[in-house]
């Protein structure tokens, strides 16, 4: 019968060969660590250890397509960017200094809660 039998491009992940990625391309978690890289810059011991915390956290996030639609949020990529870069201290004075936005509050929160930021009341 036609149409029962997928070609082996839709059952794979090309980057880590998930078999459970019935999709062309990339899984969202390889996109998740492909932007991560793009943001953060590759794993290293040259990045801050909280960064790296915070990298583990999103790239393990319980809903990736979720997880990347954030990490793309104009008020997120530049402001993480920002923080691998040393161009913003990973401070809560640092992030006080942009414009509110739900988005950023999050980062804060995830900040937050791999002990990048100490807690306060908001």
């Amino acid at each position: 019968m036609r149409g029962l039998h997928r070609p082996e491009v839709w059952h794979t992940c090309p980057t880590c060969n998930d078999p459970d990625y019935p999709h062309p391309g990339q899984c969202a978690r390889c996109l998740i660590n492909r932007r991560l890289g793009e943001l953060l810059g590759p794993p290293s011991d040259a990045l801050h250890p909280d960064l790296e915390a915070l990298r583990n956290d999103i790239a393990t996030a319980e809903h990736p397509i979720t997880a990347r639609r954030w990490l793309n949020k104009p008020s997120v990529s530049p402001v993480m960017a920002d923080l691998a870069a040393g161009r913003r201290a990973l401070t809560h004075q640092a992030l006080d200094e942009l414009p509110d936005s739900p988005p950023l509050a999050h980062l804060r929160q995830v900040l937050v809660g791999v002990g990048a930021l100490p807690e306060r009341d908001e």
